[in-house]
């Protein structure tokens, strides 16, 4: 669409020389066309931006409480080997 207008600039056709009202309407609601569709496009990208954002905090939330929980098995994995081991040193 840009290079259209491009176009338009540099290489008048006969109707942009006989009506250039008409040309420059058309050339200003291409642009008005054109900023809508960058607004739309910027708060989509926005939208996008925050969804990612919650989403990676939720997964650096979900990582840490699974972390959280290995450790805890892990310590209580230590804490009953110990308690075996003492019921069961070798008398020598």
């Amino acid at each position: 669409m840009l290079v259209t207008k491009f176009v338009h600039l540099c290489v008048p056709d006969i109707g942009s020389v006989l009506f250039p009202d008409r040309c420059d309407n058309c050339l200003l609601h291409d642009i008005r066309y054109d900023v809508l569709l960058w607004k739309a496009l910027s708060k989509a990208l926005l939208e996008l931006r925050a969804d990612m954002v919650s989403q990676a905090q939720s997964d650096v939330l979900a990582n840490a409480e699974q972390a959280a929980a290995e450790v805890n098995v892990q310590r209580l994995v230590d804490k009953r080997t110990q308690e075996l081991q003492v019921l069961f040193i070798p008398i020598l």
